[in-house]
């Protein structure tokens, strides 16, 4: 009786083994699976991956993205010092002071972003962002992270801040809007042309900005639309704070590479002082035209009295010939 107990246990514990071992087993294909798959993505991937031991000071894994920003040119292999070679000298002690600092207790990681060479020699830029593995003391042991090129983020940004300098540097209003006419951009003379803070300026609908002083009805916008591509279109604006000034406008359609029409840009110029000249002169023109009208008139009188008078003095002359004894 008892040794068949004892069987008994043996097989519900050989059962149970068999169980966990089969867990095991699935844990361990599943956990195959997911490296796998892991590597998978990381091989197709354009960031670069690594996990520097910090025991041995050896990067005990690496992406082929991250050997080809930093590994040695002849070889496909990364060492600190490949990394460091092709780091900008310039850049060099910001990431060291910045990878130091996050292996302090409190930090759990960092980011830098810093300039390297690449394989030709050209200068890119890296966007480097990291986590420190520490062990149950809390003593660092490894950095993983992943490096991105930021090289074309950079050049666009480079691009836009040119761009928006240009914009800014421009005395006239210039308003970009979105499709639906909500102003996404406004520059430094637009604030000063309407009288409204740049940040109250974005997102507002520009038809509600201004409207046409003769069509109270028509709003900024629907003129835009009706006109543009347009350029040196002039009409009076109504602004918010009851102002009423001559406008002088180009406007042009923003659109995306299909062609469809994603907003609009607009160039807005004050024209208040040229309509003043403009109206000064007309009025010196008038001024001139009425002086030179009285200066013919003048002329005129003059030349009629002249005439009349020598009229008058040949008759004179003329009478007393013909009175003259001698001639009779």
């Amino acid at each position: 009786m008892g040794d068949n107990l004892s069987y008994q246990k043996l097989q519900e514990k050989l059962h149970s083994l068999e169980n966990e071992f089969q867990a095991y087993k699935e844990m361990i294909e599943s956990w195959r699976e997911a490296k796998k798959r892991f590597y998978s993505l990381s091989n197709r991937t354009q960031d670069g991956i690594y996990n520097f031991n910090l025991s041995i000071r050896k990067y005990v894994y690496t992406d082929p993205s991250f050997i080809k920003m930093f590994g040695h040119p002849c070889k496909d292999i990364v060492t600190k010092h490949s990394v460091m070679e092709r780091i900008h000298p310039e850049d060099r002690q910001k990431l060291q002071e910045e990878i130091k600092a996050s292996l302090l207790d409190y930090r759990d990681g960092g980011e830098v972003e810093y300039r390297y060479f690449d394989a030709s020699g050209n200068i890119r830029w890296a966007h480097d962002r990291w986590i420190v593995l520490r062990n149950d003391q809390g003593v660092p042991t490894a950095i993983e992270g992943i490096v991105r090129d930021i090289t074309e983020m950079k050049n666009i940004i480079s691009i836009k801040n040119y761009l928006e300098s240009l914009l800014e540097s421009c005395m006239d209003a210039i308003i970009v809007t979105d499709e639906k006419g909500r102003i996404s951009f406004a520059n430094r003379g637009a604030e000063e042309l309407f009288r409204i803070k740049r940040k109250d300026l974005l997102g507002t609908f520009i038809g509600d900005i201004t409207k046409n002083e003769l069509n109270n009805s028509r709003s900024m916008y629907e003129i835009i639309l009706e006109h543009a591509p347009t350029s040196n279109y002039e009409f009076e604006a109504q602004l918010l704070d009851g102002r009423i000034i001559p406008l002088l406008v180009s406007s042009a359609f923003l659109k995306d590479e299909k062609g469809q029409i994603i907003g609009t840009i607009n160039y807005m110029r004050d024209i208040s002082t040229r309509k003043q000249d403009e109206e000064h002169i007309r009025m010196l023109s008038q001024q001139l035209i009425r002086a030179q009208e009285l200066e013919r008139s003048s002329i005129a009188r003059d030349l009629h009295d002249h005439l009349a008078q020598n009229l008058y003095s040949f008759n004179i002359q003329l009478s007393a010939f013909f009175e003259c004894p001698t001639y009779t």
